[in-house]
């Protein structure tokens, strides 16, 4: 079966030889911050991890969607893939990701 990706990202991404222009949908991870006990005179928050936004519901079948480490990891689908194994120049700076990955569903 042909898969085709989906760049839910807000730019464009370069991975095996192919630019992936962005959707105009962007995924997102909701984060809520509770604040702490200052450490030291300076402010602490506890970062709690909320819901992800911007994916179509449902996702549509033979469609793999690009998107955030983090959102790839709260969804935890195949069909939900983050870029991975980057390629760095001599100063260690990311040139381009060479893979995607989908995160183990439990």
């Amino acid at each position: 079966m042909d898969r085709m990706l989906k760049n839910m990202t807000p730019h464009a991404v370069t991975v095996g030889g192919q630019s992936i222009p962005p959707s105009g949908q962007v995924a997102r991870l909701e984060e809520h911050e509770i604040e702490g006990d200052a450490v030291q005179g300076i402010p602490f928050y506890f970062l709690q991890q909320g819901v992800v936004t911007g994916l179509p519901d449902p996702l549509e079948e033979g469609t793999m969607y690009i998107v955030s480490r983090p959102v790839a990891m709260a969804c935890r689908l195949q069909q939900v893939v983050a870029l991975t194994r980057f390629t760095r120049d001599a100063a260690g700076n990311i040139i381009r990701p060479t893979t995607i990955k989908a995160p183990m569903a439990w």
